[in-house]
């Protein structure tokens, strides 16, 4: 889940409840700003490669040399900080997937 869409879900839980409306913008205002500085301060989530093989098959690149290079095991998948790392590297891999066979793209770990 992304900062923004952490946003919209809680703006959607208050209106949905109803806070609005009993408890007014005075009240709520003031909170929803202390929500939303703290969600901005959270980190971004990591971002991981995953491959998928003209099969199909999911991979996921683990940062390692040699056969070692990609899994099947997300969870041992290589972190990247930002989105934009993650999407520059799946482009790398992606001018030569004709001799990997996988078609990379960054996904929330």
């Amino acid at each position: 889940m992304t900062k923004q869409q952490a946003l919209n879900t809680i703006e959607n839980i208050i209106e949905s409840q109803g806070y609005r409306e009993t408890q007014g913008d005075q009240w709520l205002g003031p909170r929803l700003s202390q929500i939303q500085e703290f969600i901005e301060s959270l980190p971004d989530p990591p971002f991981i490669l995953r491959g998928i093989t003209e099969l199909g098959k999911e991979m996921f690149y683990t940062g390692k040399a040699g056969n070692y290079w990609v899994t099947t095991e997300r969870d041992k998948a290589f972190t990247y900080e930002t989105a934009s790392a993650a999407q520059s590297k799946a482009l790398m891999f992606n001018r030569t997937s004709e001799l990997h066979g996988l078609r990379f793209m960054a996904v929330q770990a």
